[in-house]
């Protein structure tokens, strides 16, 4: 009869690495649900595709309803159609561009800048109370650790090439 005795048995121990990965990830977990949320004012008004086309018209300071398209890896009648929702809703403006009237140029309105902020500062009142919950060393580590993470990521090979934004 075969007997296995414990002694023999060997467990996993994990390595920093994936305790570090199951870590990171369990955090941008948190980071993932608190930017998906959306307070009911901001989502009545918008839809999830339509926030995350106005927060690329704010980065871009307004682009070309083609850029658009490119930048939500759309296709152009699909970001046209989206615009046209977006224009009526009042969230942004579409006009002609100046150097090219073939394409249009979008640009927030005073509405879309405003329900943007509300986003933000929704998510900023979330992120500030999970931080108000830790004990000041614990958040300048985050700090620390998020800074040092950032700068390596711009050295990634996953993150090299045009996916690839000096935002992060």
């Amino acid at each position: 009869m075969y007997s296995c005795h414990a002694s023999y048995v060997t467990s996993h121990k994990p390595s920093t690495i994936e305790i570090l990965d199951r870590d990171l990830a369990s955090g941008m977990d948190v980071v993932a649900m608190i930017w998906s949320t959306m307070p009911t004012a901001v989502a009545d008004r918008a839809s999830s595709a339509q926030l995350r086309a106005l927060v690329t018209v704010r980065k871009e300071g307004g682009t070309t309803v083609s850029e658009l398209a490119a930048a939500l890896n759309a296709l152009p009648s699909s970001a046209t159609r989206l615009c046209d929702r977006l224009v009526a809703a009042g969230l942004i403006e579409r006009l002609p561009d100046v150097t090219n009237r073939r394409f249009h140029t979008v640009s927030l309105t005073p509405a879309g800048e405003d329900l943007l902020r509300e986003l933000d500062q929704f998510r900023t009142r979330c992120v500030s109370e999970i931080l108000a919950l830790m004990p000041e060393t614990e958040r300048d580590d985050l700090v620390r650790g998020l800074a040092s993470f950032a700068r390596h990521a711009q050295e990634a090979p996953c993150l090299v090439g045009p996916a690839w934004s000096e935002d992060v």
